[in-house]
């Protein structure tokens, strides 16, 4: 879970994204004096709980050493690249602050609005299937996801790029935000990052269009993750045939 990687990052005076658990006392004790600044300049309601949540997590982790288990809205508009986090706290957090202690609550909220079974998904048409592939090589990797977007009437997903060498996954979608993060760091080549589109997108089509594949949260998990992978390699399988790929030994 992404949640998890960011729970020990803070924004520091500079803007940077700074584990915790890695800080001296001294600088922990700067970072503090830090948010205690930017709590006694807030203007809005929302700034002003936004640092005192963020004070509250670094002077228990200062006194306890327990790490942060919830994250703050502006490390995580910070990890996406997001420049106004009062924004990404209406548009994307719908006025939270801060994820729940449990970041598992998130998902099972979200799988619990899931009523729709999945049936299958057509496939797109070979037009679209070389389009979209060409748009990968040519690195518009937000046109792939505009144009399977459109044609399955769903909303776009905020695509993020980032180089992160300390999270595991090469990408990752967040149900919740509808964000997809392609860590580039653990990219090879662009045939990978076609591949990791397609099984994230079938994840974010999955999400809008409320499937669920199992009656059980574990379950579904795994099914999704199955069939996201199934609806690559079905992908992938008609661009062999089509002449675009070759097929592997």
């Amino acid at each position: 879970m992404l949640e998890i990687h960011l729970a020990k990052l803070k924004v520091d005076e500079r803007g940077r994204l700074v584990d915790i658990t890695t800080l001296s006392p001294y600088e922990l004790r700067k970072l503090i004096e830090y948010y205690e600044t930017k709590l006694r300049r807030a203007k809005s309601s929302i700034m002003k709980q936004l640092y005192h949540g963020i004070l509250l997590d670094l002077k228990r982790y200062m006194i306890s050493g327990l790490v942060p288990t919830r994250v703050d809205a502006l490390t995580f508009a910070r990890y996406m690249g997001v420049k106004s986090v009062k924004w990404f706290i209406e548009y994307y957090w719908k006025g939270s602050c801060f994820t729940p202690e449990d970041p598992k609550i998130l998902y099972i909220e979200n799988f619990s609005k899931r009523r729709a079974n999945y049936k299958g998904v057509e496939l797109p048409p070979d037009d679209l299937k070389i389009e979209i592939f060409k748009l990968n090589d040519a690195g518009q990797i937000h046109m792939v996801f505009k144009k399977l977007a459109k044609y399955y009437s769903v909303p776009c997903p905020t695509i993020v790029e980032k180089e992160d060498l300390n999270l595991d996954l090469a990408a990752l979608y967040d149900p919740v935000t509808r964000i997809i993060i392609f860590n580039l760091a653990k990219i090879e080549n662009s045939l990978d990052k076609f591949a990791l589109s397609l099984r994230t997108f079938f994840q974010h089509l999955s999400n809008m269009k409320g499937w669920r594949f199992s009656e059980d949260i574990e379950g579904h998990i795994i099914q999704e993750k199955i069939e996201a992978k199934r609806f690559c390699e079905s992908i992938l399988e008609e661009l062999v045939r089509l002449g675009y790929l070759k097929k592997k030994a």
